[in-house]
């Protein structure tokens, strides 16, 4: 390896910030489980299980998404300049094209996705009611930690090394406020909603400084993309609630299965007719990688 290549020093340069915001994130799981300590019997247990179900899906769409995504961005910036490099933004936003409608699936059939992943053995009712309050006062966070985690990649791509540990320290500050004024107040459901309150807080904070300094990403263009996704993301979300108030409770597996996939699949059905209503360019670019994909496994 050639230490002195610019990519090489810029690497490490980037890495105390990163490794500064990463134990921030460390310190945020310790506070939660020593006030969830403090709380009732099985609170650190509930607020780990609601956790684990919201990271599944933030793994495989945003975390999938943004590995790909970074190096392009590096690349375009280096060659291209700010301008493509915030057209590549924006196509990311369609992380959040589909975050919006799983958060709003996670929050709306919390009980029944809870009691079909730990519904069992010892796992009894109080336990599945603990556990999806958290998992619902999780789900909002998944939108905003896809949206701070692809600023924060544009943010490393332009060498910024201040404004992301500015965001990890007000994402934490803001954590641990509330979980000591949320968690006694109101339990497992209060540090949960601490976390996602940490997670707006950061994003809040890096995503406008994508066009902050001379030379920097152009950020209103990620901004009016959001509106139409946020306009189609509340449709969507609207329609799983009348449904899933509509349906009947169901004590069977294969019943609660089918509850799940026909409210997911009725509010990503009305998520992506209000994309299309709206001619967003992420669903065109949602088209292009499913093509890619049946291509892929065809080849």
């Amino acid at each position: 390896m050639d230490w002195t290549h610019p990519g090489v020093r810029t690497s490490l340069g980037l890495l105390p910030t990163v490794l500064v915001s990463h134990a921030l994130s460390n310190v945020n799981d310790v506070v939660d489980r020593l006030v969830a300590s403090t709380l009732t019997t099985g609170a650190i247990a509930a607020l780990g299980f609601g956790h684990r179900l919201v990271t599944l899906p933030h793994g495989l769409l945003s975390h999938a998404l943004l590995q790909v995504l970074y190096p392009s961005l590096s690349a375009r910036l280096a060659t291209e300049g700010p301008g493509a490099a915030g057209l590549l933004l924006r196509r990311g936003m369609v992380t959040l094209t589909l975050l919006l409608p799983v958060a709003t699936l996670l929050a709306v059939e919390s009980a029944t996705i809870v009691q079909l992943v730990y519904g069992r053995g010892r796992f009894g009712p109080e336990d599945v009611a603990v556990t999806a309050a958290a998992l619902r006062a999780f789900a909002p966070g998944l939108v905003f930690a896809g949206v701070r985690d692809l600023a924060l990649r544009g943010l490393y791509a332009v060498n910024d090394r201040r404004l992301p540990i500015i965001a990890a320290v007000a994402g934490a500050a803001t954590n641990v406020a509330g979980d000591f004024s949320l968690g006694p107040l109101l339990g497992v459901t209060g540090l949960a909603l601490a976390t996602s309150g940490s997670q707006a807080v950061s994003c809040a904070v890096a995503l406008p400084g994508l066009g902050r300094g001379g030379g920097r990403v152009q950020v209103s263009g990620i901004l009016r993309a959001l509106a139409p996704v946020a306009v189609a993301g509340a449709v969507s979300g609207a329609v799983m609630v009348l449904l899933s108030a509509s349906l009947p409770a169901t004590a069977t597996t294969a019943g609660a299965m089918l509850r799940v996939a026909t409210v997911g699949a009725a509010g990503i059905v009305a998520h992506l007719v209000m994309l299309w209503l709206r001619r967003v360019p992420e669903l065109r670019e949602m088209r292009s990688l499913a093509r890619r994909g049946r291509s892929r496994r065809r080849g």
